[in-house]
């Protein structure tokens, strides 16, 4: 079996986002199992997995030229839609999994060509699909949670196969010191102002906001001298190894004002018996389950400030929580080996139909 995964956007290591993750860790883990995998992206012009595609484009015409940074086929060009024939017709796909940033430009593309051809959908924000949605044999989706799948059959009427994100045990997995707080992509929508909130009511806490999607530089400036006038904040930049910032949370926030369709990070502190103070919004409750506490993301900041609080000065609640998030963390449903075997099964499904 051969699968292509294709996105309108940027990939690893250009880009660190929890579509990306979650991509990579399929990729290893289907090719452990003797699947060829392969990733069709754009590129960023920047660093060195930029510089050598600009090199290799111009000096062979290749507008999708190969990379092999990530451990498996990477193909890296300006703009997916275009070159996406010759891309198939050189890996030759039985399967195409499209995601992130407009994926039914793309999928129109590929079932018009015709290529077998699976949306997976990462979040709700449906009016970014980039075309119309619609049923069509060479074309089904696959949602990242029972939050997503049930939002896109309401808007839809059509079904999406409910499967969470794969999140590797052994990439997660630390002994933390449990001496910080860790709020992952420090933007609006992710729940910033009540971040920043938090820390001000708690000055003896030290957080850590840590990159995701690239910090740009007028956003990066402006919260680096906000987190310096409290003093408690550290600006950490993106890692591919998560690692080395969950070996020092004793909480991971995740305090979204969007409708998060699922929330990655929830997952991965879970793995480590972190727990999570998270909104009560979108796919958090689903992924929080009972490893953290909920809050809706409209509340007065006091109740954010008082569970906090709570999670942080409450040794006996902290460590049932932290049992419990350990314990959720390996639930059936989440557990890797179910994961791909679902993933398997809707793979050869829709290849054989």
């Amino acid at each position: 079996m051969k699968i292509l995964f294709a996105t309108n956007n940027t990939y690893l290591p250009q880009n660190v986002g929890g579509s990306e993750l979650s991509t990579h860790d399929l990729c290893i883990k289907l090719g452990n199992m003797g699947i060829s995998v392969g990733v069709l992206c754009t590129v960023d012009k920047r660093g060195t997995v930029g510089f050598k595609n600009r090199l290799i484009r111009k000096i062979s015409g290749n507008e999708f030229p190969r990379d092999r940074v990530m451990g498996y086929t990477v193909y890296r060009g300006w703009d997916p839609t275009v070159h996406t024939r010759k891309v198939v017709e050189h890996f030759k796909p039985d399967l195409v999994v499209v995601q992130a940033i407009a994926p039914m430009k793309l999928a129109e593309v590929l079932i018009n060509l015709p290529v077998k051809t699976i949306v997976y959908l990462r979040d709700v924000e449906f009016k970014l699909l980039g075309g119309d949605v619609y049923k069509h044999p060479y074309l089904k989706f696959v949602a990242n949670s029972n939050f997503t799948a049930s939002k896109f059959n309401e808007v839809f009427g059509i079904a999406a196969t409910p499967i969470p994100p794969l999140v590797d045990y052994n990439k997660y997995h630390t002994d933390s010191s449990r001496t910080r707080v860790v709020f992952v992509c420090p933007y609006p929508g992710k729940g910033i102002e009540i971040a920043f909130q938090l820390a001000e009511a708690r000055p003896d806490i030290p957080f850590d906001f840590v990159e995701s999607w690239e910090l740009g530089g007028d956003w990066l400036q402006k919260i680096t001298q906000r987190a310096a006038k409290l003093g408690n904040v550290r600006i950490v930049r993106r890692v591919l190894d998560m690692r080395s910032i969950y070996c020092q949370a004793k909480i991971v926030l995740a305090p979204s004002i969007c409708e998060e369709a699922w929330g990655r990070v929830v997952s991965e502190a879970h793995v480590s018996g972190i727990p999570v103070l998270a909104s009560n919004i979108g796919g958090l409750p689903e992924s929080t389950g009972p490893g953290g506490i909920l809050v809706n993301p409209s509340a007065p900041i006091a109740e954010w400030v008082e569970a906090l609080s709570i999670l942080w000065d409450d040794k006996v609640l902290y460590k049932e929580l932290s049992e419990r998030a350990l314990m959720y963390s390996g639930r059936p449903e989440l557990k890797a080996e179910n994961i791909l075997n679902r993933l398997i099964l809707e793979f050869q499904d829709h290849i054989n139909a």
